[in-house]
């Protein structure tokens, strides 16, 4: 599957990471944070810093889907890794958050 990694997603990276990281923040956010980045390093898109097209294997998609799946549950930590998962997902129009 072919994804194309734009200057506005790689602006909404780089706000969510920064804003999910530091030492004063909550359990959710640091779950946000390594959910976010887990993903993007399962795609190959963790720290790139300028727009590219990228084939992504399916089953890649499916193990982020599944991790997501795995990790909604009631904790903090988890809804937030689930979280930052979906979220890179949707931002690629790879899962819908219902």
């Amino acid at each position: 599957m072919q994804i194309t990694l734009t200057n506005q997603h790689i602006s909404n990276f780089a706000f969510r990471l920064k804003h999910c990281s530091g030492s004063d923040i909550s359990a959710t956010h640091t779950g946000v944070f390594a959910g976010t980045k887990y993903a993007l390093e399962q795609m190959g898109l963790f720290n790139q810093n300028r727009e590219i097209v990228v084939d992504i294997d399916k089953e890649i998609i499916n193990d982020l889907v599944r991790m997501l799946e795995i990790n909604k549950l009631k904790a903090l930590w988890n809804i937030g890794y689930a979280s930052g998962i979906a979220w890179v997902l949707e931002e690629f129009g790879l899962y819908k958050i219902d």
